[in-house]
């Protein structure tokens, strides 16, 4: 059951991701294909992700964490699913706005000549967050933060001719780099501390900090809370 629910959820997710690796000019050439793929496959991931959170809030299977892939030897490399109710909650959330979003912009760019460099980044972005919001792994989330923080500075450059895209995009990719420093530190933090970068250990983990650690995982926490508000358009993040 665990391996047909990852499949479920990576699959698609692993499919936007691809398709950042499309080049300009065939996205550009087969627009029309191209924008329905992308949007027909966030759709499923969308009806995919409705299923399962009601099948998880009706108790047919439980919490999911599957190591998928990893170097032997090592924790510190490794791809792994951590599906529970707040990461349902979240790829359900991702994927019917990302969907939205796509429904969207084929009438909105329609006839456009960069359509397709948009449709490709976007679901590059969408597949990102996908996979970072079920990340079972600390380093696999910082990575899938980096890959998010990329197509959103390639969106925010659609229109790259005008200034103020040009500001918009070079003022929030300095701002991410800045939560991205904040994200790396805390994981070093917590690998010092616990030893492994694991999300299901690390929570287990969690309860035997002692009065002598606290400290440190103070600083993580506070650094963890540092690179969620870089992602945020609060002010003065904005």
């Amino acid at each position: 059951m665990s391996e047909i629910v990852c499949g479920l959820i990576v699959v698609p997710a692993a499919m936007m991701v691809a398709a950042g690796l499309v080049p300009d000019s065939l996205a550009s050439a087969e627009v029309k294909r191209f924008r329905s793929l992308i949007t027909s496959v966030i759709g499923f991931q969308a009806l995919v992700a409705l299923l399962l959170a009601v099948s998880l809030a009706l108790g047919w299977f439980s919490l999911v964490h599957l190591r998928l892939f990893g170097f032997p030897g090592t924790s510190l490399l490794s791809v792994t699913v951590h599906f529970d109710g707040v990461a349902s909650l979240m790829l359900l959330l991702v994927s019917f706005i990302g969907w939205i979003i796509c429904r969207y912009s084929i009438r909105y760019l329609d006839a456009e000549v960069a359509q397709g460099s948009y449709f490709r980044w976007t679901a590059f972005t969408i597949g990102s967050v996908s996979l970072m919001v079920v990340s079972g792994h600390l380093l696999m989330f910082i990575v899938c933060w980096v890959m998010t923080s990329a197509g959103l500075h390639r969106l925010l450059l659609h229109y790259s001719h005008r200034p103020a895209a040009q500001r918009a995009a070079w003022s929030k990719f300095v701002i991410s780099r800045l939560g991205d420093a904040a994200l790396v530190a805390a994981m070093v933090i917590l690998y010092i501390e616990f030893k492994t970068l694991d999300f299901s250990e690390l929570f287990s983990l969690a309860s035997s900090i002692s009065g002598g650690s606290s400290k440190s995982i103070t600083a993580a926490s506070f650094l963890l809370v540092i690179g969620a508000m870089t992602k945020s358009a609060q002010f003065p993040l904005h």
